[in-house]
């Protein structure tokens, strides 16, 4: 897995100097949740209903099931021949296949890497 993002950050993305989201209603949706994610890394880890640890828990949740919607269109897109497979992080991650020609990542090891890995992603 490391190896095929890296590979996939060498040829693609190698001396650009940032990634840029869409613009629009979802890009929007992504930058308040992240924001609300990093305010709550600082806070103390009280999980309680209004504290900032729990709010970053709760846009965390929200980050990943719109990328989980993200994954989807991407995939049909891929299905539909409308996509390239090396067209961006997620689509490249998608189109890894296993000895059985069948997806070898799972959506959530996906979303992990999309939000936790160390390089960006073109959403």
């Amino acid at each position: 897995m490391d190896k095929e993002v890296r590979r996939h950050l060498e040829i693609h993305w190698q001396r650009k100097q940032q990634v840029k989201l869409e613009r629009g209603g979802r890009r929007e949706a992504f930058v308040a949740c992240f924001q609300e994610m990093i305010e709550g890394m600082w806070s103390v880890p009280i999980n309680l209903p209004f504290t900032c640890y729990n709010c970053s828990l709760r846009a965390s949740a929200r980050v990943q099931n719109m990328l989980k919607d993200v994954i989807r269109e991407k995939r049909v897109e891929l299905e539909r021949k409308a996509a390239s497979p090396r067209q961006d992080l997620i689509t490249c991650l998608l189109s890894i296949r296993n000895e059985d020609n069948e997806e070898a990542l799972a959506v959530d090891e996906i979303v992990h890497n999309v939000i936790y890995g160390r390089h960006g992603c073109r959403i």
